[in-house]
């Protein structure tokens, strides 16, 4: 039995050509090529054909080769996660073992990228300030990154400044 649903004949071709096309949009947001290069063809080929039509064998060929390529992308995204789950346990130091002239020094390195509009700032947060989401600065940390994943990168300055006026005082 296969995870996806089947298509045919359940669904109108209308609906399915539908479907088809949404499937071959995201497949193409998320990068996943083979995917929506298997879903454009399907989706041509959905248009050209009637319910009646004897073709409803090569239909299901071209199905068949969508479910296939959305399996892998499917497995591509479980692997991604698994393996985030891993790097996100084995990232930088804590807050515990870091000195706060280094979480000073780091959070500068930021302040200036975000002053610079750096495309890099997300991959930074993440790399190098990863730690503060468990931390004393969690509540920072998870506004910071609302603030740069929306491009507010002034508010998000602010922000930066809060978290080193604290560090300064303490």
């Amino acid at each position: 039995s296969t995870p996806y649903p089947t298509l045919f004949p359940y669904t109108t071709l209308f609906r399915s050509e539908r479907v088809v096309h949404t499937l071959k949009g995201i497949a193409g947001t998320i990068g996943a090529t083979e995917l929506a290069a298997h879903t454009a063809e399907l989706e041509s080929y959905v248009k050209l054909i009637s319910v009646a039509d004897p073709n409803m064998l090569e239909l299901e060929s071209k199905l068949n080769q969508v479910r296939e390529a959305l399996t892998k992308v499917r497995n591509e995204i479980e692997l991604y996660f698994d393996s985030s789950e891993n790097i996100t346990a084995n990232q930088s130091p804590d807050e515990k073992t870091l000195s706060t002239s280094e979480l000073q020094e780091r959070l500068s390195k930021l302040d200036e990228m975000l002053e610079n509009y750096e495309a890099e700032v997300g991959d930074f947060i993440f790399d190098e300030l990863y730690f503060l989401r468990d931390g004393h600065f969690a509540k920072e940390f998870i506004e910071l990154n609302k603030l740069v994943e929306s491009y507010d990168f002034e508010a998000a300055r602010a922000v930066v400044a809060s978290i080193l006026s604290s560090l300064n005082e303490s």
